[in-house]
C-alpha cells in the first residue's frame, strides 16, 4: 500500500487498494471453495460436505490471519505435507486414467486452442510469474540467491 501511494499519489493509490482488495476477497473464496472441492473429490467424500468445509477452511484462514506467522506457521506444518500427498495422489489417479506415461504420451488434443486463448495464456502465465517473483526470493539468505531462484523460478515455470 505504501508502494501504491508512491506510485500514484495519495488519491490515485485508492483505485489500486480498492481493486487489490476486491481481487483478495476473490482469491480467498477461490482458495477455499477449491480446497474443499479437490478435497471432496479426491477422497470420496459425499458432495453435501463440499459447503460445510468451506466454511469449515474459510474460518481456519481467517484464524490463521488474526494468529499471523505463528498462525500460518501451524497451519503450514500441516497443509504442506497434507499438499504433497494430494498432489501425488492426483499424479497417481492421472497417470492410472491414461494407461502410464506410455498412455500420456499418447495423449493428442481434440480440438485446437484460439490464437486469443493462446495470448491470453501466454501473456497470464508472464504476469503470474513476474507476481510471483517477490515469493521465489523474499527468503534467500543473500542477493545471489535471490536473483539465483527468480531466474530458475522464471524459466522453470
Amino acid at each position: 500500500m505504501l508502494m501504491g501511494r508512491f506510485c500514484f499519489g495519495e488519491k490515485g493509490s485508492k483505485l489500486s487498494d480498492f481493486i487489490l482488495g476486491f481481487t483478495q476477497i476473490g482469491w480467498y473464496a477461490w482458495g477455499t471453495a477449491t480446497i474443499a472441492l479437490v478435497l471432496v473429490r479426491t477422497t470420496g467424500m459425499p458432495e453435501w460436505l463440499e459447503i460445510p468445509l468451506m466454511v469449515l477452511f474459510g474460518f481456519g484462514f481467517c484464524v490463521t490471519a488474526m494468529i499471523g506467522y505463528k498462525g500460518m506457521d501451524w497451519l503450514s506444518r500441516f497443509a504442506v505435507p497434507a499438499m504433497m500427498l494430494f498432489i501425488l495422489i492426483s499424479l497417481f489417479t492421472g497417470l492410472v486414467d491414461v494407461r502410464g506415461f506410455a498412455g500420456l504420451s499418447q495423449q493428442t488434443p481434440t480440438e485446437s486452442m484460439s490464437v486469443a486463448a493462446a495470448i491470453t495464456v501466454i501473456i497470464g502465465t508472464f504476469i503470474s510469474g513476474g507476481t510471483q517473483a517477490t515469493n521465489w526470493s523474499r527468503f534467500a539468505k543473500t542477493p545471489k540467491i535471490a536473483v539465483i531462484a527468480t531466474l530458475a523460478a522464471f524459466f522453470c515455470r
